[in-house]
Order: structure tokens, then C-alpha cells, then sequence
């Protein structure tokens, strides 16, 4: 099984736009734009007719089965080369090498009626040799699988019921989010309720994670259970925005800085933001409370970012900090970052994570010329505490608490560029260098480490 699949529909569109009939009339409907959540796109509007820049793919889009019932279809193919120099700075014998990434999906979203929606998603995700220690990582390969099956039941208005596999996707996706820099993405199984009001949405979700098996069929798993409550508005006073959460997670075997056990953590937390003219910020604070094993967690977080549009370009500066643990064995101070997207706060590079860190940014980015943009951004990474292992955006140790006393971890440095070819295909690249700091240096190897990419991602 490959990725190749996925390419059925594509294939078979010219085909349908010979035979499926164009819907209604009068004044085109607006296109919708795509998104990385698929289920997010409203592609009813076409059955008021076509779009005035009518495509093949638009066959696929609205199909017409009877009364009230219509399915959309979709997908996407990524393709992504990624180049590591001296990783994990040059510890290991074997620290350079090129590998390849393909990831496709192919979606299905069936409406019955305006009270029940079924939406169906399949993926192949695939990965050449990668030799670099550890081999291909958790997310690198998942040879055919399901990523999203779950039916909206409309029970009223603004309420919809969310039963069975689905992607969790919260606020600046900090502590959620199905990781789309991912290869095989995350995805979890259970249940989710969403209400909708004037002003606020609300998600009240019970679910389990889904770990990826790469030669198997992918299955939910008893020992990482995860639960919660997302609420945001955007309607504040002044256009000040505000997220509400609460997410609770329950882990059988886990271990922090020395303390082994199962693990109950509550997390509580809230987000404000806003945008004033050429200004935006946001401010991201976090508590958590529960317990690994014998021992109690009392962690914290704090992200916030400011930037500022200066005649295109936007400039900002943001401040990152995770608790990290003062001594190993015991209570666990070091907080536990859930499921994040990292590679969107802490460099392209994926070296350090929001455990034990604090990470001071800043940058720039704006679309120099028509279709392309591109951003320079740079950060300076320290621990919280010495005796706490430097983490990566996956919860492994760079290096272990204890190895080393200063706390200056080192600089990261990333240049990226995308290309909008058209509304289907974008190309991008980046390149990145993490210069080694002082932690590093007390530790082991410290090598600086270089990074790139270049990848190719087809909508339709």
C-alpha cells in the first residue's frame, strides 16, 4: 500500500465533470478556502450553482446523491526532504543524513439532512531510511490507516455530539494539536460535544489517545486517556479575545526527573489576545496539579508574543517558560507539555520542548513579493533548572538533569520561505542552525547542529 491510493479521486475527476450535473443558478457562490481541519470547509454553497472559476476538482466538491444528501470529497499529498547535520550535536558516529517524507489523505464528508454529518479520513504516510540515531521517529511512517471517522449529530441549534475518531485541535495549539508538521498526524477516539453561542464555543471532549503502529492497524490506547474543556470568544469588550480550558490527563507509566508511576494531571488554564490596528498579542498562562505515582505535580507555563506590522512586514518578540523540576525523585515540578505543536514556538529544528525552558524569540516575516512569504526568527533557549533533563518537543531527554550546570542551552536560527504556486500547490524550504550553548558543552558532544528542508504540498 502506498500513498498512490489516494490519488483515485484525482484521477477520476476529469471523468466526473462530464457526468455529474451543474446545481442551480444565478450569481457564483464564493469559493471556500481550504483548511487543515477539512471538516471545517462548507462546500453547500455550490448547490446554488458553480463557481465562476470553475476547476475539474470542483466535481468532487458537491455530489448531489438525493434530497438533502450530498458528499464532498477531498484530499491532500505532501512531500517533504529533510537534512540533519551533527544531530544531537554530534554525539553519535552517524549524525548527517537526507531522508524523504510522503504523507496523503483522502477524506469523505456525507451530509444527511441538515442534523447528521458522517466524515471519513484515510491516510499513508511513508519514510525512507533514516539514519540518525533512533532510527525513523513514532510519526514518520504509518502505511495506511484511518485518521478520522466520526458521525455530527445536530441535537439542537448550536449543539452538535461528536462521536468516534477525531482530531483535537485547541486555541494557539500550544498544548493541542494534531501536529501537522507530523508525518502520520495525531488523532484520538472518543467522544466530543461542541456548543455554539453568539458569542462563545465551547468543546467538552472524553477521549483516547491513538498511537501510531506503522505496519498495523492503529488502536486507541487504554493507558493514555484524555479529557477536557475548550471555551473561546472573540466578542470581548474593546476586541480583546479569551480562551477557558481545562484538560485532564490520565497516563499509566510515565516518568519525570526520577518519579515513576501513573500519572493523573489537571491542567487549567486561559489565553487572551487581541488585535489593535497594526498590533497583536497574546498571552497564554497555565497551571497544573495531580500526581506521578507517590509523588504530587505542581508545574506551570507562560507564553505570551507581541508583533507589530511596519509597512508589510511584521515583527515580533515572545517569551516562553515550562516549570522545570528542582530535584530529581519525589514531587514533579517539571510540567508536561500534553500534546503540542512545538515546531511553531521553539524553531523548525524540533530540538528543545516546552519542559524546563525558557525561551526568549523574536522575528520577522511578511510576503516580499506576490505569492511568496518568509520569515527570519531567532531563540535563545535557557533551562528553569539544572537538576531537570533538557527536553525535546517529545518529552525525550537531550540531555539529563544533573549532567550540567549552566543553564544557557544555546541559540537556534531559522530562515523560511513558502511559494503559493496556486489555491492547490505550495512549495517551501527552510534552513536552520542551532549554535550549541554552554549546558551542552558541560554535557557531552557540543557540535553545532544544521538543519534543512525543502517540501511540496498538493491540495485539492
Amino acid at each position: 500500500m502506498t500513498p498512490l491510493i489516494l490519488l483515485a479521486p484525482v484521477l477520476l475527476a476529469p471523468a466526473l465533470v462530464a457526468a455529474l450535473p451543474v446545481q442551480g443558478g444565478g450569481d457564483p457562490p464564493q469559493r471556500p478556502k481550504y483548511a487543515f481541519l477539512r471538516w471545517m470547509e462548507d462546500w453547500s454553497v455550490l448547490a446554488n450553482g458553480p463557481f465562476a472559476d470553475h476547476e475539474p476538482f470542483d466535481a468532487l466538491k458537491y455530489v448531489e446523491l438525493s434530497d438533502d444528501v450530498w458528499v464532498s470529497f477531498g484530499g491532500h499529498l505532501r512531500a517533504r526532504t529533510e537534512w540533519f547535520n551533527n544531530f544531537g550535536f554530534g554525539a553519535p558516529a552517524d549524525d548527517t543524513d537526507v531522508f524523504g517524507l510522503v504523507r496523503g489523505t483522502f477524506h469523505s464528508d456525507v451530509h444527511l439532512g441538515d442534523d447528521v454529518r458522517v466524515y471519513a479520513e484515510i491516510k499513508s504516510a511513508l519514510a525512507t531510511n533514516r539514519e540518525l540515531p533512533g532510527g525513523k521517529r513514532p510519526l514518520d511512517e504509518d502505511k495506511l490507516d484511518l485518521q478520522q471517522l466520526f458521525v455530527d449529530l445536530h441535537l439542537a441549534d448550536g449543539i452538535v455530539l461528536r462521536p468516534g475518531r477525531q482530531e483535537l485541535l485547541f486555541g494557539k495549539q500550544r498544548l493541542v494539536s494534531p501536529l501537522p508538521w507530523g508525518n502520520s498526524l495525531r488523532t484520538w477516539d472518543g467522544v466530543s460535544a461542541h456548543l455554539a453561542t453568539d458569542d462563545w464555543k465551547t468543546t467538552v471532549f472524553a477521549t483516547r489517545f491513538v498511537p501510531v503502529l506503522p505496519d498495523e492497524i492503529n488502536e486507541p490506547s487504554s493507558d493514555m486517556a484524555f479529557h477536557g474543556l475548550y471555551a473561546t470568544t472573540s466578542g470581548l469588550a474593546g476586541g480583546l479575545g479569551l480562551d477557558l480550558y481545562w484538560l485532564y490527563s490520565d497516563n499509566d507509566g510515565v516518568a519525570f526527573n526520577g518519579t515513576a508511576g501513573d500519572e493523573q494531571r489537571h491542567t487549567l488554564g486561559a489565553r487572551a489576545f487581541a488585535k489593535h490596528g497594526d498590533l497583536d498579542w497574546d498571552v497564554e498562562l497555565a497551571a497544573q496539579r495531580g500526581e506521578v505515582g507517590d509523588g504530587d505535580v505542581e508545574a506551570s507555563m507562560l507564553a505570551t508574543q507581541v508583533g507589530l506590522n511596519v509597512g508589510g512586514p511584521r515583527v515580533f518578540v515572545g517569551l516562553d517558560y515550562a516549570s522545570g523540576d528542582k530535584e530529581a525523585g519525589g514531587d514533579v515540578e517539571t510540567f508536561n507539555q500534553l500534546y503540542p505543536l512545538g515546531h511553531a514556538y521553539f524553531g523548525q529544528m524540533d530540538v528543545i520542548g516546552r519542559q524546563n525552558v525558557l525561551d526568549l524569540s523574536a522575528g520577522v516575516g511578511g510576503s516580499p513579493c506576490e505569492g511568496w512569504t518568509a520569515g527570519l526568527e531567532a531563540h535563545l533557549f535557557r533551562v528553569v533548572d539544572t537538576d531537570d533533563a533538557i527536553y525535546n518537543p517529545g518529552g525525550g531527554a537531550v540531555r539529563p538533569g544533573g549532567s550540567y550546570d549552566s543553564k544557557d542551552v544555546g541559540i537556534e536560527v531559522d530562515l523560511k520561505a513558502a511559494k503559493t504556486v496556486s489555491k492547490h500547490l505550495v512549495l517551501s524550504f527552510g534552513v536552520s542552525r542551532f549554535f550549541a550553548g554552554d549546558a551542552i558543552s558541560d554535557s557531552g558532544p557540543d557540535d553545532d547542529v544544521n538543519f534543512g528542508f525543502v517540501a511540496a504540498q498538493y491540495t485539492f
